[in-house]
């Protein structure tokens, strides 16, 4: 009961990270990621199909020169691994895991191992937004 509390709260922070920021997306995106999103159906951390979400690998805002590169865009999951917020946020929508392709690829291979890989990423990958 109380994982499916914080599932719905992490749902809703998903849902509003980008209010109050500066940087405004381009009239472009929404065609980019739909694009992307059927080139690239799954979550690359867990292979789930459900709640997927595009994925700026250096985040938007710090990087607007690269929203609409394809090459800096990893298709992450909000289902019940919640895999953009824990691996690709680690936690946190105001952080970063600069190695999240490498971390994701690993976690869908092993994905046993996933809290591990969170916990490594922490202490190695964070960058602060």
């Amino acid at each position: 009961m109380l994982k499916t509390i914080i599932h719905g709260v992490n749902l809703a922070r998903n849902a509003f990270r980008d209010v109050g920021n500066p940087v405004k997306r381009s009239p472009k995106w929404e065609k980019l990621e739909h694009e992307f999103k059927l080139a690239h159906p799954s979550c690359a951390a867990c292979g789930s199909i459900n709640r997927l979400n595009i994925h700026h690998i250096k985040p938007f805002h710090v990087s607007p020169e690269l929203e609409l590169d394809p090459n800096n865009l990893i298709t992450m999951c909000m289902d019940t691994k919640e895999c953009h917020l824990k691996l690709a946020h680690l936690g946190s929508f105001k952080t970063a895991n600069s190695n999240i392709i490498v971390d994701a690829a690993h976690a869908l291979k092993h994905p046993e191992k996933f809290d591990e890989i969170i916990k490594f990423a922490k202490a190695h990958y964070l960058v602060i937004n």
